[in-house]
């Protein structure tokens, strides 16, 4: 007889029994380990292309910002080509009228130095504070 507080012995069965379910619970949590590792990986494939896309959309962007960058510098300079030029025009037909051919010789070469804006708002100052004073008229052409 076995003494008080002894343990008895395993059985091969019982033990065969544990070690049974032992394994059968470590292959469940492989297997269970394995599918979430498959899932993570389907899902860092599928942000891995969500990634891609973003960047091609991204690229795209970029490339109509630059298109839209251009167009709006060809217009700005073309509006500013636009403004100089009638600016131009109208301060040769003022001193056209004003200065007659001397005053067109000179206006060619404000031009050439780019000073014709200058000229043109001389000129209209001039004209304006003319126009304020009274003009004396010469009835003997009439």
């Amino acid at each position: 007889m076995g003494r008080k507080g002894t343990q008895q012995p395993l059985s091969a069965d019982i033990l065969a029994g544990v070690v049974s379910a032992w394994e059968a619970q470590r292959e469940s949590g492989w297997k269970e380990a394995q599918e979430n590792i498959d899932r993570l990986t389907h899902e860092i494939a599928d942000v891995d292309e969500l990634i891609g896309k973003l960047t091609d959309v991204r690229a795209q962007l970029v490339q109509e910002k630059d298109a839209w960058s251009q167009v709006q510098e060809k217009e700005e300079q073309s509006a500013a080509d636009n403004l100089k030029n009638r600016i131009m025009e109208a301060t040769k037909r003022k001193i056209a009228k004003t200065s007659g051919p001397i005053g067109e010789i000179a206006f060619r070469g404000a031009v050439q130095a780019e000073l014709a804006p200058i000229i043109f708002a001389e000129i209209m100052r001039h004209t304006a504070s003319q126009n304020n004073q009274p003009q004396e008229r010469n009835n003997h052409d009439s």
